[in-house]
């Protein structure tokens, strides 16, 4: 239906707002200033981010009818209770090294869930959307997400700078602030319990 249309386009802004720019932001200051590792260790967390990624997209068409719009919502709060993790690996910054593998696995099984969740949301919307509106909604989709990111980049970077000294603080504002995004995410996907297609 179209109501659902808006709050969910907010959902998936919301996500590039508090989830992806926490990542793209707060990890590299975690793992080069905080924690004083090398360029070299960060290199592998953002090739874990990238993979997670590709690994979410490939699970939806791997479980394909067993992934379910009606809980979807899941793989959301899964992706933002990896921040949860990244952010209790880093409240002792005694073994930085114990640290960053916390944040390695937390960044990769993150965003492989946040892969699975924006696939899902997007075929979700594709599904609801009015044929003629479809290639305008998927522009706007696009346009607004595009323009949530460096946003939520500035946000991030000021809260790094007032928080430096405790950065999980950050971490677990992000997650507190997700957690809107899967309660809405969660009602409005049960309106369609249709499951995906092989």
């Amino acid at each position: 239906s179209r109501s659902v249309l808006l709050p969910l386009l907010a959902v998936v802004a919301g996500v590039n707002l508090f989830l992806s720019s926490c990542y793209v932001v707060g990890l590299p200051y975690l793992v080069k200033i905080y924690l004083g590792l090398s360029s070299q260790l960060y290199s592998y967390v953002e090739a874990a981010m990238g993979l997670g990624t590709i690994l979410g997209a490939l699970l939806t068409g791997i479980l394909g009818q067993r992934l379910s719009f009606a809980r979807s919502a899941r793989w959301l709060f899964l992706s933002a209770l990896s921040l949860c993790f990244i952010a209790l690996s880093v409240l002792s910054p005694a073994a930085p090294l114990l640290s960053w593998g916390v944040i390695l696995l937390s960044a990769l099984f993150g965003m492989a869930c946040a892969g699975l969740f924006s696939v899902l949301a997007q075929t979700f919307l594709q599904r609801v959307t009015p044929t003629p509106l479809l290639g305008k909604m998927s522009a706007f989709v696009t346009a607004v997400s595009t323009c949530a990111m460096p946003l939520g980049q500035g946000l991030y970077g000021i809260m790094l700078e007032w928080f430096s000294a405790a950065p999980w603080v950050v971490f677990c504002f992000a997650f507190a602030a997700c957690l809107p995004l899967v309660l809405l995410a969660s009602r409005l996907l049960r309106a369609d319990r249709q499951q995906l297609p092989a």
